[in-house]
């Protein structure tokens, strides 16, 4: 006699073993991982939800990443401008007791000069602070190193400013003049009397170039010509020079212009978002007029060899010039009338504060955010995590239904007409 299974009963069996070992496969995974499923398909009545917080909490991080890298380079800047505000602080310190002394004194002006040279070496180095192969005080030029004096020694600086011919900037203006070539302004004519006039077809080309600028000219058509001037006048297409030109060339097209500044970088300011709707721009560069004022107020003193005309002990007002440069570098505002006109606001006690209220916000928005994190992270886990007792009972459940099934399954095999006959 047949067995009473057919093979419709058997198929049916069959497919509701294979449902009882997934519900099992599913179950073993749930307690061994803690989680609801491997995909999204496993949780589909919440994947939209769950994919969205993931979503939310993956950008949160990424801009606290960011943020964190932000902070690091701020961190830095901040301690760079403390150590920069130190060196100007001792100068000043140092040019009050050369103030109140014998400013005629050999030892004094050759002290108070090499103590002017090493701290401008030391300004440039701190404002030539890199991280990450980036320059911190370069703007958008992150690749340029900003600031390079043009001069490799105090004997050097004083060849190039000789405080009488050639003498220091004392504007802002002249101090960061940009640099030129001939290409910029076209054909210039050199005139032995003292002057250098544009070429007439460009007109006012040389209105932006300040008073005290110095620039270089090499290549021209007559040699006599190549040298370093100071403007002493401008007319916006007529420079008077010192020195006076070598030689009386007219429209000469050959030269190489080169006006001089220490900085190199540009002046735009780099722009960090801190979310989606919040933006901080780090605008500190080393042309700040804290840093400028005070690498003025520094050259201005270096300037000329003791017992020369443009020498500091026949110069004595420069101290206090420079003096008052370095108050308002320091802090704004000081007493007294700017020796060289208006000065651009800024000084390192603002500067300290700026820096100071970037660093909290950057720190107070990473908190908020950590604290976001977590709670998004909380709610994607209720989504995708398993109560790991509910889980072990229902694999216990699960593991009982498959053996029992397999147990029918195996009776009803064995099952056949005769044993009814």
């Amino acid at each position: 006699m047949g067995r009473i299974a057919d093979l419709a009963s058997n198929q049916t069996v069959v497919n509701l073993l294979q449902a009882t070992q997934s519900r099992l496969y599913d179950a073993q995974y749930q307690v061994s991982t803690e989680k609801r499923s491997p995909d999204y398909a496993g949780i589909s009545r919440e994947s939209q939800r769950l994919l969205n917080l993931e979503n939310t909490n993956e950008r949160i991080l990424r801009y606290s990443r960011n943020n964190d890298v932000m902070n690091m380079r701020l961190e830095v800047q901040h301690e760079t401008n403390n150590a920069i505000e130190k060196v100007i602080g001792d100068f000043r310190e140092q040019l009050d007791n050369f103030i109140q002394g014998d400013v005629t004194n050999e030892a004094a002006v050759d002290e108070i000069q090499d103590f002017a040279y090493k701290s401008l070496v030391n300004i440039e180095a701190f404002l030539d602070t890199r991280i990450d192969g980036q320059y911190l005080y370069a703007g958008s030029r992150t690749d340029t190193m900003p600031v390079d004096f043009p001069w490799t020694s105090q004997a050097d600086f004083q060849t190039m400013y000789d405080g009488s011919t050639t003498t220091y900037p004392t504007t802002r203006t002249a101090h960061l003049e940009q640099r030129l070539t001939n290409a910029d302004i076209g054909a210039v004519s050199f005139n032995a009397a003292g002057t250098i006039s544009a070429d007439a077809a460009v007109g006012t080309e040389f209105a932006n170039i300040g008073i005290g600028t110095k620039f270089t000219i090499a290549g021209a058509n007559n040699s006599a010509n190549d040298q370093t001037y100071t403007v002493t006048a401008n007319t916006g297409s007529v420079l008077t020079v010192t020195p006076v030109p070598g030689a009386t060339d007219a429209a000469d097209a050959a030269f190489n212009l080169n006006a001089q500044s220490y900085y190199y970088g540009d002046d735009f300011a780099r722009t960090h978002r801190l979310d989606d709707d919040r933006t901080m721009d780090n605008d500190v560069t080393a042309e700040h007029p804290a840093f400028e004022k005070a690498i003025r107020a520094m050259g201005i003193i270096l300037q000329g060899q003791f017992g020369t005309a443009g020498g500091l002990d026949q110069n004595t007002a420069r101290a206090d010039d420079a003096h008052y440069l370095l108050g308002i570098a320091l802090e704004e505002p000081q007493d007294g009338t700017p020796p060289y006109g208006a000065e651009t606001i800024g000084n390192m006690e603002e500067l300290g504060f700026d820096m100071g209220y970037n660093l909290t916000l950057l720190k107070d928005t990473n908190e908020r955010y950590l604290k976001f994190s977590g709670f998004l992270e909380q709610q994607i886990a209720d989504i995708e995590n398993i109560d790991l007792t509910e889980a072990v009972t229902r694999l216990q459940d699960q593991a009982t239904a498959l053996e029992a099934s397999y147990r029918a399954f195996a009776q009803i095999q064995r099952m056949s007409l005769s044993e009814y006959l």
